[in-house]
């Protein structure tokens, strides 16, 4: 399962902080799909669903976007892992003992992380220079969300690939 979304990233003007690229989300599904045979269900807001469209046109993605929090739970139950940015579905993931890969960026994970202790997962970042910048000035300054998209989908499919493979 997938969780490309977050609260306000479809606000006017809203510096999507937490986003990963859409081609990074892009790539990741056909790595997900073709080297590990998986389909990807794709979470979200009923808003969200056209602001990731280009996502459910990839072959053997499926929508959960507006689902009710029952079909949520049963989907993120069910799922072989979770990847997701720093949102409440990541929190639902740890807390239901699936196992999570989050993508940070300037947030912190020390803050807002999710609880790893007892549940398989994974924090990744870019380990970039300014990261992270939650509660600076240079948050608000940035453009370009740098430490996103110097997270590779290659980083997240490799962490995927331990994941199964210690599953």
């Amino acid at each position: 399962m997938l969780n490309p979304g977050f609260n306000s990233v479809l606000g006017q003007g809203y510096h999507i902080h937490r986003g990963w690229p859409m081609e990074h989300w892009q790539k990741l599904i056909g790595i997900i799909t073709g080297r590990y045979g998986l389909s990807a269900a794709i979470n979200g807001s009923p808003d969200e669903g056209a602001h990731f469209n280009s996502l459910l046109a990839l072959p053997k993605v499926y929508s959960m976007f507006g689902s009710s929090i029952p079909e949520l739970v049963n989907a993120v139950r069910d799922a072989e892992c979770l990847i997701s940015v720093d949102t409440g579905t990541m929190h639902l993931g740890t807390a239901m003992g699936v196992p999570t890969i989050a993508l940070f960026g300037s947030s912190l994970p020390e803050l807002t992380g999710p609880y790893l202790a007892v549940t398989p997962g994974k924090v990744l970042s870019s380990n970039i220079e300014c990261q992270p910048c939650y509660g600076t000035d240079l948050r608000k300054t940035c453009k370009f969300n740098r430490c996103m998209v110097e997270l590779l989908p290659e980083e997240v499919s490799a962490a995927l690939g331990e994941l199964l493979g210690n599953l």
